[in-house]
């Protein structure tokens, strides 16, 4: 909203404020933070009204462009609470977006802060001074992103072929992970945690810089995964698309919180170090694993997990780093107006499919099975059934290191169906297993196994055994192969 102007007694503030009055407007995000949007001849730019010294440095530019007069550091503080005051008014709400946005059937795209790609079924369209536009909504384009490359409005190479080029994926995965790509840029969908493994050498790391680069072009780095909760959560929060590297284990609860990330939930941390006051962001982003040895054994992280298994590259095929990066940058239009034209026949197919079974992350492979779909006609199921595949073959990785499902399944190998108590159960799975394999992780209980039951209940079932639990004067416990495994 505008603010007003202002008649003061101290003069000082009712100058200044009078003078910006008609080059600003105040709003809050969806987080309920204060912003100002400040419009100058040739660009806007979006501040975060806290005590930050950037913020001080913006709020002075503004006013020595308007007054000629430098603000001593209580003038600049005054007029940061002046703006911040008119934020909490019911008419301020402005969603504030992150490089990618979804809204009225219309993938946005921010280039650079100033333009931006209009994605809808009818057109793909660049956008020049995007932030004047009057939309419902703003992007933030922090110091440390980069500006995007303009995309190539009608592309001269096939995606597909590029993504074998540049990335070090087999022909087994291929399809999946370039529809994941596209997938990317639907910001309204939660997508799979990207998982990529395979041993040294397989360039895994050059990978996730190169999806970066595609997608949020940053002077940063690849990140490296906080062990603090509220490090975390606003690493999540500052970016559409997190990737994380050279990562060993993921720990319980940093897997909840990536979990809750993916699928649009609410985060809460502390506001500051110095008072007990909770944030609750609510955020859903796009975040890729990549680690050597790697493995996801969470059931949760499992399900929303898409993993992809690098071969190493052989001498004959390794390039130098100066050599990918050239080759990138010159298909980068190319592949970014493939990207977007997808997204565009994505967008004009979506409403007319209805699939009947889908899996946990259903409105990914909705929009997967479009943009496969928009590909080459029948390539929408052969991403379904890849993408079922890969999920199996996590669980089926997970099991290898779940003792209980290991012994579970060993125990099945023996039969078609076994009933009896808890108690008898754990002596009998105790017994399916190679000795001194029962670890740490191994239930020491009946109370302890019925809980790893159902937590696994899931990924026994679908690797074909199903888990009953009956209720009578004993609890028995049922386990039998399903019929159609």
């Amino acid at each position: 909203m505008k603010i007003p102007k202002i008649k003061d007694p101290q003069k000082d503030l009712e100058k200044i404020v009078n003078a910006i009055s008609d080059s600003v407007e105040v709003f809050r995000d969806q987080n309920g933070d204060p912003y100002v949007k400040i419009r100058s001849d040739s660009s806007v730019s979006i501040v975060y009204l806290n005590n930050s010294k950037n913020t001080d440095i913006q709020l002075r530019k503004l006013i020595y462009q308007k007054t000629k007069d430098f603000p001593n550091d209580m003038t600049t503080s005054n007029v940061n609470k002046y703006l911040q005051m008119f934020t909490i008014d019911e008419h301020c709400l402005m969603p504030l977006e992150r490089r990618v946005c979804f809204k009225n059937n219309t993938v946005w795209y921010d280039l650079d802060g100033k333009s931006a790609v209009k994605i809808n079924a009818k057109e793909v369209k660049v956008l020049n001074n995007f932030q004047n536009l009057g939309n419902n909504f703003n992007f933030i384009f922090p110091t440390t992103s980069k500006k995007q490359v303009l995309p190539n409005e009608e592309p001269e190479v096939e995606l597909l072929e590029v993504v074998k080029e540049l990335f070090n994926v087999d022909d087994e995965n291929l399809l999946l992970f370039t529809v994941y790509l596209v997938s990317i840029f639907f910001a309204q969908i939660n997508h799979p945690i990207l998982v990529l493994t395979g041993e040294h050498g397989a360039a895994k790391s050059t990978a996730m810089r190169l999806i970066h680069n595609i997608i949020d072009p940053s002077v940063k780095d690849l990140t490296v995964l906080p062990e603090r909760m509220d490090d975390l959560i606003t690493v999540l929060s500052n970016n559409h698309f997190v990737a994380f590297d050279n990562i060993s284990t993921v720990k319980n609860d940093i897997s909840n919180v990536l979990c809750q990330a993916v699928t649009n939930g609410s985060l809460c941390k502390r506001k500051l170090f110095t008072d007990n006051e909770e944030v609750v962001i609510n955020i859903r982003r796009v975040v890729a694993l990549n680690g050597m040895a790697l493995t996801v054994t969470q059931t949760d992280l499992i399900d929303r997990s898409l993993i992809i298994n690098f071969k190493r590259i052989t001498d004959e095929q390794r390039l130098t780093e100066a050599e990918l990066n050239k080759r990138f940058n010159e298909w980068l239009p190319d592949i970014l107006g493939s990207i977007f034209n997808l997204i565009k026949k994505a967008l004009c197919l979506y409403p007319k499919v209805n699939l009947g079974s889908l899996p946990r992350m259903a409105d990914f492979a909705k929009v997967g099975y479009c943009i496969a779909e928009s590909m080459c006609e029948g390539m929408g199921e052969m991403f379904l059934e890849s993408y079922s595949n890969n999920n199996l073959q996590a669980i089926e990785s997970a099991a290898e290191n779940s003792p209980v499902i290991s012994a579970v399944l060993e125990l099945m190998d023996k039969c078609d169906e076994w009933s009896g108590t808890a108690a008898e159960l754990l002596t009998v799975l105790k017994t399916t297993i190679p000795d001194g394999y029962v670890g740490s992780d191994f239930p020491k209980s009946t109370q302890c196994l019925s809980k790893k039951l159902n937590i696994h209940n899931n990924d026994l079932l679908k690797l074909g055994i199903v888990v009953e639990k009956h209720r009578g004067k004993q609890r028995v416990i049922t386990l039998r192969k399903e019929v159609n495994a």
